[in-house]
């Protein structure tokens, strides 16, 4: 949505749960927002944004540098819960700080004149300045609760809606999707038959079917089996 109404390529955002029992719900995301079809002469613009991410510091210590200083604007969601499942010391205090602090960082970033006053060699300086002002959202619940879950898969869930509202189009149709199933439809008892009749699809696809044909008979698998 957002490419539609700035200026700046914004790319796929991002999920950052700070809980690993929450490590599924940018999947979860991901597949709400797969519902969105990409359909330019409708709508105009760029559409079907694909969430992704990782929780804990499985996040912070793979991709975060991405978002920090990466050439493309990636919004980040960061999800956090005041209340730990599982009291340890001060580990859940740990994990909190880190959610806090990422989304200030991206918010505000460093200055290359910051830099240089904690002692930063000149030579450094540039890779240790940061832009700021990237986007992100900080969801911080009270507790892992059944209804807190389900209000955060209600919330992305409207989400997809609501821009299938504004764009005027069916959110949750699958068109594209059919339109591949009728092509598997003519392409199974292709796969099952012994004969090398006449393909009629693309050079690829054709090869690909005889390809698969061939592998069936050099592992020993009879045309048709099935497990």
């Amino acid at each position: 949505m957002l490419n539609c109404f700035s200026g700046r390529l914004i790319h796929n955002p991002c999920l950052a749960p700070k809980l690993f029992l929450f490590k599924l719900f940018a999947d979860s995301s991901l597949a709400y927002d797969f519902f969105r079809i990409l359909r330019l002469p409708q709508v105009g613009c760029q559409t079907g944004s694909i969430y992704w991410g990782e929780p804990g510091t499985n996040g912070q210590h793979s991709f975060y540098q991405l978002i920090h200083q990466g050439t493309r604007l990636i919004p980040c969601d960061f999800l956090g819960f005041v209340q730990p499942l599982n009291p340890l010391g001060r580990h859940h205090d740990l994990l909190m700080a880190n959610v806090l602090a990422q989304a200030e960082a991206l918010a505000f970033g460093k200055t290359a004149q910051e830099a240089r006053v904690e002692g930063t060699p000149e030579w450094l300086v540039p890779h240790k300045t940061f832009e700021g002002n990237r986007p992100s959202s900080t969801i911080l619940l009270e507790r892992l609760t059944p209804m807190a879950l389900g209000k955060l898969v209600a919330l992305y869930e409207h989400r997809v809606f609501t821009q299938g509202a504004i764009w005027h189009i069916d959110s949750f149709d699958q068109w594209g999707v059919e339109l591949g199933k009728a092509l598997a439809a003519r392409i199974i008892p292709e796969l099952d038959t012994e004969t090398d009749d006449q393909l009629t699809h693309d050079s690829s696809t054709n090869e690909l079917i005889r390809r698969s044909r061939s592998n069936k008979r050099l592992y020993g698998l009879a045309i048709g089996e099935r497990c």
